[in-house]
């Protein structure tokens, strides 16, 4: 391996450690059904994803 490869290798982990709170602490939030910062942004473009698809929102998913 080559000292590239090492690097690559040491950055890809140090990605991942920092992305791993911030990520599950979302996670968590969406599992529970609490309001994420991301909502804001993310809510029409899931409304109209689930309009154009017919899904209904507040209806529970079949087994189908």
């Amino acid at each position: 391996m080559t000292g590239n490869d090492i690097a690559q290798i040491i950055v890809y982990f140090g990605v991942l450690l920092l992305l791993a709170k911030p990520l599950g602490i979302y996670m968590a939030r969406v599992y529970e059904g609490l309001p994420s910062g991301l909502d804001r942004m993310l809510g029409p473009v899931e409304r109209l994803f689930y309009r154009l698809c017919g899904i209904k929102s507040e209806e529970e998913m079949g087994w189908k």
